[in-house]
Order: C-alpha cells, then structure tokens, then sequence
C-alpha cells in the first residue's frame, strides 16, 4: 500500500467510523426508549435501569427492638446491619440515588 492508497483507506476508515457512530447513537436511543435489551443476529443492545443505592437505616429504625439486636454488633465500634434488619422486618429500604441509565451495543458472543 503506498501513502496515498493508505491515505484513502484511513480516510474511508475515519468516514465509515462515524456512520457507524452515529448509526449506534440511534440504536441506543431506540434501546433506551425502549427500556429493553435487544439481540438481533450478532448483535446486542444491552438496557441497564442503572444502580440503585438505599437508606436501610431510616426504615430499619422501626423494626422491632430484638431484630434490630439481632443484627447488631458490638465491638470497639457498634455496627448495624441496617439492610438485614429491613430484611428481617419486611420493611423496604429508602431509593435515596439511582444512577442514569444506560445502553451498551455489543458485537459477537
């Protein structure tokens, strides 16, 4: 290949990259929309809700005393497991963050 065949290939290449681009922002978006994975042929558009962070100690701090005892311990520092004590309640934690959802395109298996 001499310099200008190599030229035109890694501008073609540069082209081509942003057609697919731009082509996969659009699927994304359909995806996201959607709020659903979609696999077709080879490829896949995964959905993810995005992570979910709770406050268990708020609620948990009206669960019954010996529950909260259960899973309480005491060393140098007092620790409480908040979520398990919400667990053992039936009590359901506080949404206090959830990160943005995504959409992640993948090619192959």
């Amino acid at each position: 290949m001499n310099a200008t065949e190599l030229a035109t290939a890694m501008l073609e290449w540069q082209s081509l990259t942003e057609q697919a681009n731009a082509l996969g922002a659009r699927i994304k978006a359909a995806v996201f929309d959607l709020e659903k994975t979609q696999s077709v042929g080879n490829v896949t558009a995964k959905y993810s809700s995005g992570r979910a962070k709770y406050d268990y100690q708020r609620p948990g701090e009206d669960a019954p005393q010996d529950t909260i005892d259960a899973h309480t311990e005491t060393k140098t520092i007092t620790k409480t497991d908040w979520r398990k004590v919400c667990t053992d309640a039936k009590i359901d934690g506080l949404l206090v963050e959830r990160s943005a959802p995504t959409v992640t395109l993948k090619l192959g298996g």
